[in-house]
């Protein structure tokens, strides 16, 4: 079993690290552009991800949900929250107090630490590869950090509308 660490910036709020792989922030510190070798490309307006490497990210009609990650269809659950596959990669969330956190990206476990007073952390803070795989592979590196971007994104919306 191997372990790939998560790291976050020095105040916890920007994922920093996936394994080796730094991601590099723009200017502000805002948006991600780079994910080890793999860069990132926003829209004009520079507030949708656009591009992922080489994978097109395409959105729906509204142009607020993504749809597809290049040739990968992505599918929500029945209420259209939850990121649920990413063309043949199945995405399982657990029950976590009132509502749930993503445990597993396909064959990829999410692991979290506990956090005060024995909750556990909403962020993942590793990554457990199967027996077989003893790093991260540049397609898995795509993956989680698409999937984490999106979780992030949809935390920092359902934060917008309770907050408002």
């Amino acid at each position: 079993m191997t372990r790939i660490e998560l790291r976050y910036d020095r105040l916890g709020g920007r994922l920093k690290w996936i394994g080796d792989s730094e991601i590099e922030y723009d200017k502000l510190g805002s948006r991600p552009k780079r994910v080890g070798d793999i860069e990132l490309e926003y829209d004009k307006w520079g507030s949708r991800l656009k591009w992922v490497g080489s994978r097109e990210v395409q959105y729906d009609w509204a142009g607020s949900r993504s749809r597809w990650l290049g040739d990968m269809e992505l599918r929500y659950d029945k209420w259209g929250n939850r990121l649920k596959w990413i063309g043949d990669v199945e995405l399982h969330y657990e029950r976590w107090g009132l509502g749930s956190r993503l445990r597993w990206i396909g064959d990829l476990e999410l692991g979290y630490q506990e956090g005060p007073r024995g909750w556990l952390d909403s962020r993942p803070i590793f990554i457990v590869l199967p027996d077989e795989h003893s790093q991260l592979s540049v397609e898995k590196l795509l993956l989680m950090f698409f999937v984490l971007y999106e979780e992030n994104k949809r935390e920092v919306e359902r934060r917008r509308r309770e907050g408002s």
